[in-house]
């Protein structure tokens, strides 16, 4: 997800992320972040949120958030939108 980097999360002020992971008509998930959180605490509080949606965040070998979907999953979303 390009904008999203963890350099900008860790040093911009506090923050409130919204998702739409079901849709714009679907409910939203938020996620709260505060200035100066380590990597670890923002993938951490992005994999809670989103994980009950299906959505795993979890953090690269490059160090980059990844954020991904069970295959059979994401073809139904597309299928039924």
């Amino acid at each position: 997800m390009r904008g999203l980097d963890l350099p900008s999360l860790q040093s911009g002020g506090a923050e409130i992320l919204t998702f739409y992971p079901g849709g714009l008509s679907k409910t939203a998930v938020a996620v709260s972040l505060e200035p100066g959180l380590t990597v670890q605490a923002i993938t951490g509080r992005l994999d809670k949120a989103l994980s009950p949606e299906g959505i795993r965040v979890t953090l690269s070998a490059q160090g980059e958030l990844e954020l991904s979907v069970p295959e059979l999953a994401f073809v139904k979303q597309l299928l039924t939108s």
